[in-house]
């Protein structure tokens, strides 16, 4: 039962990170329009230097440098995440092929994350960042396929881990409600024979 609880704890912090990364990537691209519609008195002067659209063009290249950074960061560490789960799976408990089978299918959806759909994610989005949004680009199309196809991945990976996490709560719970119907009892009425 204890690993069971090691296990989900794994699958939390692994479900957990990957919401704060979602939420800061999305929230900091927020952060620069927040910037740019109500700068501070030190960023007007060096705004209106730059021209507002170029300014919002330079501040959306950092966030989106920092959220490549801390993507391929993240994935680095889910890599090393679905590596210790698995491993913990398959030497500390008695878990059967199919959850053993799904955490390795973690592994694999990361890797693939990790080594095809980001590089190229990130390489075209260095292509886009100065690109004005309204100009056109033969890159654009192609980059709003992988970044879909990293959220959906992500999305894929919460779901997967989601429905682990529940069948191994659900296994848990199963195996504590029987574990006292599992004691043999002994019914021994003679007990005259002891030696002493």
């Amino acid at each position: 039962m204890r690993s069971r609880g090691f296990s989900c704890l794994i699958l939390g912090m692994w479900l957990a990170g990957g919401l704060f990364l979602a939420v800061a990537a999305r929230t900091s691209f927020r952060n620069v329009d927040r910037i740019l519609d109500q700068p501070r008195p030190g960023a007007m002067v060096r705004i209106a230097k730059l021209g507002a659209a170029d300014a919002r063009m330079l501040l959306r290249y950092t966030v989106a440098e920092q959220n490549r950074d801390d993507s391929e960061l993240w994935e680095n560490g889910q890599l090393l995440l679905a590596f210790l789960f698995f491993f913990y799976l398959l030497f500390a408990t008695r878990e059967d092929k199919f959850v053993l089978g799904v955490a390795l299918l973690l592994i694999v959806m990361v890797a693939i994350e990790r080594f095809l759909v980001t590089p190229n994610v990130a390489a075209l989005g260095r292509l886009l960042d100065f690109v004005p949004e309204a100009a056109p680009s033969p890159y654009r199309g192609r980059f709003a396929v992988l970044r879909h196809t990293h959220t959906g991945m992500e999305m894929a990976k919460w779901v997967v881990q989601l429905g682990l996490a529940a069948l191994l709560i659900s296994r848990s719970r199963r195996s504590s409600r029987n574990s006292g119907r599992k004691l043999n009892v002994v019914d021994k009425p003679d007990y005259g024979h002891v030696d002493r």
